[in-house]
Formats: structure tokens, C-alpha cells, sequence
């Protein structure tokens, strides 16, 4: 039996001996069609995965005591595996990319789980699949990658993070990225004449629109500093009033709680300087709570200019 074949047979064995503690390798192993020998291997195989340890990196917890099996610990793997909506667009959009790679010779396992994650039936099952739902619309990653190629103008409904339905937002897409779990569309806001960036999941409706004919409205050593500096931007807790939820998708603020009169959130930030000239540019609008010396110096600036 090649090493493959047995990892695989173990994703079986494995909740099978978590659910029937004390089992002998004698009859486990008739369960499955196997011999003991080839049972203890597997299981010598399973509990070798990688994380520094006493033997080999085990990170499953499983006893032989004398012929009976006992597992402790199986990491999740004695129950059904259950995907955040975040974690199910991540792989989406991973294996998605894989699929297009020239000379890979098994799509048909891509396909398969990528039917499992979307919901939809694969050519080989011929059914639909019983996932649930990612989010976000089926099949709108390979929209966006075609439009990203073929510079194509988009027309979205897009869900914001207070829930609001903002329609027939038209923007001009550049790039897929994954930050902190979600997929995001960067692109260019052809409403707002800004770059944004647009969380998959919450984009309900999406259609192609006209080729892009005019000059680019930005340069690539501008997204890219765009993409990566998002990986490690600073963050900074505001409040906003209610009636600046536009504000946040300018910015970039993640709303973490609300009440009665304000927003509570997160605005990512990359150096104090800019930091300073978005919370005095709007501070009608917004107040920088964390850092606190951002809040003082706004208020400091204000009183000296009412001074004059």
C-alpha cells in the first residue's frame, strides 16, 4: 500500500477509532479490510505530521495498550470538517488559481472539491453537493479574473459591513488578495475616483460591463504598495457618527460595534503623518480614540487655529 493510499485511509480510521475507544487492532483492522500490521502502520503514518514533538512530530494523541486503540487527541478529524464562510472563499479562490496552472493533471479532484465548496454538482457526482453556501456569489471569482484580464469594467451590488446595500457600483478591477482570512477585489471606483477594495463575500449581484478605453488611473507601483502594505498596517480605533458609514468604506474601517449614535471601528494605517490628515480632514465626522496622542494633537491644532 503506497503512503498516499494509507494518509487517505487514515482520514477514515482515525474517526472510526475516536468513536470505538478500546478497539482491538484485530477487529479494527477486519473493519476496514486490512490487516494489523498495515493498521499499526497507518497509524504510525497519522501521528507523524509535522509538529516538533517526541516522535517524529506527532500532534495526534493515540495509544496501542497491548492490542486495544485508544486516541485522545484526533485534532478535529472524529467529526465532519465545517469551513468559516472566510475560510470556504479562501480555498475557493486558491483552487480556482490551481485549476489554471498549465500541466496539472488531475482537475478532476479540483473540480470535485471545488463543487463541495460552492454547492454546485460536479460533472462526477452528478447531484448537487450538500456544502453549505460560500457566500458571495458561485463562480464570482472566475468572473473577476477575466475581467482583471481583459480590462473589463464591472457593475456590482455591494453589501457593506453595516449591512447596507450600496447598487450599481461601477469599478474597474485590478487585483485578488487574501488579508486576514477574506478575499478581497482591489479595484478602482470609477463612482468615487478611489482605489477600493471590496470583500467577495458581500458582493450580491456582479456583471460584466463595457472594455476599459481609457488611460489607466493608476500605476502598478501603486497597487502594489497598496496590496502589501494592508499585510502590516498599523491599526487605529475611531468612532464615527451614524451618518458617515461612507467614511468607513473610504477608509478602510472595519465597524466592530455600534449604538444608538455611534459607530465603533478599526481603520488600518500605515504611518502616523497620514493618520493625522485623515482624523483632522474629517474630524467632523470621526474620532481617533487609539492611538491617544493622534486625538490630542487634533484637538491641540484645532484650539490653536481658533486662537489665531
Amino acid at each position: 500500500m503506497k503512503t498516499s493510499q494509507k494518509v487517505a485511509l487514515a482520514l477514515d480510521i482515525i474517526p472510526y477509532l475516536a468513536n470505538h475507544g478500546g478497539i482491538t487492532r484485530r477487529e479494527a483492522a477486519a473493519h476496514f479490510g486490512i490487516s494489523p500490521r498495515e493498521l499499526t502502520s497507518i497509524l504510525e503514518i497519522a501521528v507523524c505530521c509535522g509538529i516538533p514533538g517526541y516522535y517524529g512530530g506527532d500532534l495526534l494523541d493515540i495509544d496501542i495498550w497491548g492490542d486495544n486503540i485508544y486516541v485522545y487527541t484526533a485534532q478535529g478529524l472524529e467529526k465532519p470538517l465545517r469551513l468559516t464562510t472566510a475560510e470556504r472563499a479562501a480555498l475557493t479562490l486558491a483552487l480556482e488559481h490551481v485549476d489554471k496552472v498549465p500541466g496539472l493533471t488531475n482537475h478532476t479532484a479540483v473540480h470535485s472539491v471545488l463543487a463541495k465548496l460552492t454547492g454546485q454538482p460536479s460533472a462526477s457526482s452528478g447531484s448537487a453537493d450538500t456544502a453549505a453556501p460560500t457566500g458571495g456569489i458561485p463562480g464570482a471569482t472566475e468572473i473577476l479574473s477575466t475581467a482583471i484580464t481583459d480590462r473589463r469594467v464591472l457593475t456590482l451590488d455591494y453589501l457593506r459591513g453595516t449591512g447596507e446595500l450600496t447598487p450599481g457600483r461601477r469599478v474597474l478591477p485590478y487585483r485578488i488578495i487574501i488579508r486576514k482570512g477574506f478575499a478581497y477585489l482591489i479595484a478602482w471606483s470609477l463612482d468615487a475616483h478611489e482605489l477600493r477594495q471590496f470583500r467577495l463575500d458581500r458582493i450580491v449581484q456582479l456583471h460584466p460591463d463595457t472594455l476599459w478605453s481609457g488611460e489607466e488611473p493608476l500605476h502598478i507601483a501603486d497597487i502594489e504598495r497598496y496590496c502589501t502594505d494592508g499585510e502590516t498596517a498599523k491599526e487605529a480605533y475611531v468612532t464615527l457618527r451614524h451618518d458617515a458609514v461612507w467614511l468607513a468604506e473610504l477608509l478602510g474601517i472595519t465597524i466592530t460595534d455600534s449604538n444608538s449614535s455611534t459607530l465603533y471601528g478599526v481603520l488600518p494605517y500605515f504611518t502616523e503623518a497620514w493618520l493625522l490628515r485623515m482624523a483632522q480632514r474629517y474630524a467632523d465626522y470621526m474620532v481617533v480614540c487609539r492611538p491617544k496622542h493622534i486625538e490630542k494633537t487634533v484637538v491641540d491644532r484645532a484650539a490653536q487655529a481658533l486662537a489665531r
